[in-house]
């Protein structure tokens, strides 16, 4: 069962404001002041673990139960060149836009700001660096408290290999998660990336000051390269003023495409196998008291470090890269023989345990608490694809060209600029099917069927190839194209490459209950062309 995040601090139903600075007395952890609007429509400055930045939000609603969004319209906003971006004050955009009068700590905090079209985007720089940087609440105070991540992650890698090994500090169970794996991976794996978020340290380091005991600081942080990237999210609109409160997910990612497989190693990968045992005898389960948590999350006390973090529910954002990579964890075998027994606790008590994001200190009294802030990406459909294969299986039947095997295959279109035609949907890259028709002596058509399932309008390509052409290459350069294009053959390109080629168009309405002879038609032009 999930236990959602919530925190003792923040009165229930407070919505997030702003952010101030970061700070910490002498000896002690860094926070960062929040202001908060109340119920009442008061104003409540609170001082948070900056632990706690995987789940902070500008507009967001922290209840007792459940984090929410309480206002904002939804955008999509293509980056520029990094060259093109400037960094700005609170102050400054509140000028622009309501005249707001802020205090000095609230004002001096960092956005960045470039202008797309003719509207200009206000992005606040600690918003910018949670989506893709604080992640987790071990994530964080890495980025805070350490110049490197050898502490928790270790990188070794071949030339077409790549294996990370995870402290057993590190919670285990966000691995369950695949896009957490991939988001490891494209952290460690691409120098430019780490470099970004290793900047986080290095900017606190160069910028934060110090009055009386009391250290302070903007936060700030060295974005990476981030041109053709875009981003999902919600905004609040003054004018020609587009300022985002919350970034939902990003897209077109860089991710390295150096390696084949990535493999993940951490401790508590361990897969047992049951072995029966000589004495015969049955194991013993063994009876634990079972944990009732209290869903408020201290940050102010430490955790114990000798339990494992429990995952606690929040928001969910997504990482979607412009290549896909393979990741995979080793597991670890542990016999256990069954004539074993094991001891019993019969107590049966239920036990109430409190929990923190602090750094665990001996046993302690709170458990670890860590955040799961990624999801999955959605899973493909490619059930569009059922109609061409009616059609082909119609085309196999019919004595037309005397077909005697059809072999197809399924991949994604490559990337390119047209990055909206890339997707089918929000984040689930747009697929192409790719039979060879096979034809009695020796000869082969080449199918590309695209899908079309957001209704975008497009023929299906059929052509024949001289005799010395790679069909490899020459389908790259026409996807290519068709994603340059927007979703539009090139048509010249394809003449110039293909010996026949022809340009079917669909039925009229395709849908999964249409009649054999929908599909038959289909098939029957297909074969007259050729």
């Amino acid at each position: 069962m999930e236990t959602h995040a919530s925190f003792r601090k923040i009165p229930d139903n407070a919505t997030l404001l702003r952010f101030g600075n970061c700070f910490r007395y002498t000896n002690s952890s860094w926070n960062i002041v929040c202001e908060f609007e109340l119920v009442d429509k008061t104003r409540e400055k609170i001082s948070l673990a900056i632990e706690c930045l995987p789940v902070l939000s500008i507009g967001r609603k922290y209840s007792k139960g459940k984090i929410i969004r309480s206002r904002g319209s939804i955008a999509e906003i293509d980056l520029p060149s990094l060259s093109t971006w400037s960094l700005q004050t609170f102050s400054k955009y509140e000028k622009f836009t309501s005249n707001q009068i802020l205090t000095k700590e609230m004002g001096n905090q960092l956005l960045y700001r470039f202008k797309l079209n003719s509207y200009y985007v206000w992005i606040p720089c600690i918003e910018l660096a949670r989506i893709m940087f604080l992640k987790t609440a071990i994530g964080a105070r890495a980025a805070f408290y350490e110049s490197n991540l050898h502490r928790l992650i270790d990188v070794e890698h071949n030339e077409w290999a790549a294996k990370i090994r995870l402290a057993e500090s590190y919670p285990h169970k966000l691995l369950d998660v695949k896009a957490h794996q991939t988001y490891l991976a494209w952290l460690m794996l691409n120098p430019d990336i780490l470099k970004s978020y290793l900047s986080i340290y290095k900017t606190k380091l160069e910028k934060s000051y110090n009055t009386m005991d009391i250290s302070r600081w903007a936060f700030q942080f060295e974005p990476f390269e981030m041109e053709n990237v875009f981003i999902r999210c919600y905004t609040r609109n003054y004018g020609k003023n587009i300022f985002v409160e919350e970034i939902s997910s990003v897209a077109n990612l860089p991710m390295t495409d150096k390696f084949d497989l990535i493999v993940f190693d951490h401790p508590l990968d361990i897969m047992q196998q049951i072995k029966e045992g000589q004495g015969g005898g049955s194991q013993t389960k063994i009876k634990r008291p079972s944990e009732n948590f209290d869903p408020e999350i201290s940050d102010t006390e430490p955790s114990s470090n000798v339990t494992r973090a429990r995952v606690l529910d929040i928001p969910k954002g997504s990482l979607y890269f412009n290549e896909i990579i393979n990741t995979e964890r080793i597991f670890k075998i542990q016999v256990i023989e069954t004539g074993e027994k094991g001891l019993t606790d019969e107590s049966g008590e239920e036990r109430k345990r409190t929990l923190s994001v602090r750094e665990g200190e001996g046993k302690g009294k709170h458990k670890s608490a860590d955040f799961q802030s990624l999801e999955n990406e959605p899973k493909r459909d490619n059930k569009f694809f059922d109609y061409i294969r009616k059609a082909l299986h119609e085309l196999k039947k019919g004595e037309h060209l005397n077909i005697y095997n059809i072999e197809e295959s399924i991949g994604i279109l490559p990337k390119d600029t047209a990055k909206r035609f890339l997707y089918i949907k929000p984040h689930v890259h747009r697929a192409f099917l790719y039979a060879e028709i096979e034809v009695s002596g020796g000869d082969s058509l080449h199918l590309v069927e695209i899908d079309l399932s957001d209704n975008h309008s497009l023929t299906t390509l059929v052509f024949r190839l001289k005799s010395d052409a790679n069909v490899d290459e020459i389908l790259t350069d026409i996807l290519s194209e068709l994603v340059k294009n927007g979703g539009r053959w090139d048509r010249q390109l394809i003449q110039n490459l293909t010996l026949m080629r022809a340009y079917i168009p669909h039925p009229k309405e395709l849908s999964s209950d249409k009649p054999d002879v929908t599909f038959q038609n289909w098939a029957s032009r297909i074969a007259n062309e050729f």
